[in-house]
């Protein structure tokens, strides 16, 4: 009876211990995959602020191509050839203003789209973390019903080992 009794409280320790490997597991997954997404939005953020300083610099440039135009307009009064050059310089930098535009354009969806994955690699998260919550919760209720057992099985042996050593009491 002894045997069987230490066989399954074994038996029970051993499934204490693989489910304690397997959930360390899946923390495991979790955090590597939580990692990922950190990972991700950080090289996203690095990029969009690349972007950033991109159209930043392009801003001066502009600025500076600008200035160029005023001071040209100044020098097209005295110079009918210049003025031509200077026509057809404009509307290249009219064509570059408007590519820069629309790059800033496509640059703002990007970064939309990101946010948006973003926000849904954030949600995946919470229900992941959510689903292990509840998973720990029933894992503890199990563990507490277990435990209940056992010490009632302790009880009863206490009480059957008096009953068959009665004189064990009476000393």
């Amino acid at each position: 009876m002894k045997n069987h009794l230490q066989t399954l409280l074994i038996f029970l320790a051993l499934c204490l211990c693989g489910l304690t490997a397997y959930q360390w597991l899946r923390e495991a997954r979790v955090r590597q995959d939580i990692t990922a997404v950190t990972q991700v939005n950080y090289d996203q953020s690095l990029a969009i602020q690349n972007y950033t300083n991109t159209i930043n610099r392009q801003d001066l440039q502009i600025a500076q191509i600008d200035k160029r135009l005023t001071e040209a307009r100044d020098v097209i009064a005295s110079n009918s050839m210049t003025i031509i050059s200077l026509i057809q310089a404009t509307n290249h930098l009219g064509m570059a203003l408007e590519a820069y535009s629309n790059g800033v354009v496509m640059l703002q969806a990007q970064v939309k789209q990101a946010r948006e994955s973003i926000k849904q690699a954030n949600e995946t998260i919470k229900a992941a973390v959510g689903e292990r919550d509840e998973w720990v919760k029933r894992a503890n209720e199990a563990v507490k019903d277990r435990n209940e057992t056992v010490k009632q099985y302790n009880d009863l042996v206490k009480q059957v080992e008096e009953m068959q050593n009665p004189k064990k009491k009476e000393k």
